[in-house]
């Protein structure tokens, strides 16, 4: 076998490495949103914020790899932004405990930490924000069956129920296999 042949095989099979392991990150960023979201104190986040968070993280390790950052604080970033950007803020700290909970991190965090942490996640939020050229709209295929239910409220006269049942399966249909074809 020749040295060059050897070479080769060693970097495809790294770069083979690199791409399952980078793929393997970006399911467990989405993951850990939706187990943030699940974890946090007060009022529920809704789900449409999970799913935005899991756009912007996705877009964000669309153009940064998984190597330069600390994915699971760029999850929690997204998650904090998402939230604001959905008009259901949430305080870092909070987000900070049940980001700890998630992950299983478990006795109490100094203050000094938590400043750290904090001051971590105000940073990749900004940016996070850069990366997406402040472009926050995140195609939500699930607004699409809210505006059509809406569209369905506004006039009930118009549809009987078994119509207004097949519209709703059928948005819900399309709805998800769109939500399929983002996240593949």
């Amino acid at each position: 076998m020749r040295l060059d042949t050897l070479d080769e095989e060693c970097c495809s099979w790294r770069e083979e490495q690199i791409a399952t392991t980078s793929l393997q990150a970006r399911y467990d960023g989405g993951d850990l949103i939706s187990k943030i979201r699940r974890k946090l104190e007060g009022p529920p986040l809704h789900r449409s914020v999970e799913y935005v968070a899991c756009v912007y993280y996705q877009r964000f390790f669309s153009v940064h790899t998984i190597e330069e950052f600390d994915a699971p604080n760029v999850a929690l970033a997204c998650l904090f932004l998402a939230a604001k950007v959905e008009e259901t803020p949430r305080k870092i700290r909070k987000m900070i405990n049940a980001y700890r909970q998630a992950t299983g991190e478990v006795g109490e965090q100094s203050s000094e930490q938590l400043a750290q942490q904090s001051q971590l996640v105000q940073d990749l939020e900004r940016l996070i924000l850069c990366t997406l050229n402040f472009k926050l709209e995140a195609g939500n295929s699930y607004m699409t069956v809210v505006r059509c239910l809406e569209a369905l409220d506004r006039n009930p006269d118009r549809t009987d129920n078994s119509t207004r049942r097949d519209t709703v399966n059928s948005v819900a249909v399309f709805a998800e296999a769109l939500t399929a074809l983002c996240f593949a």
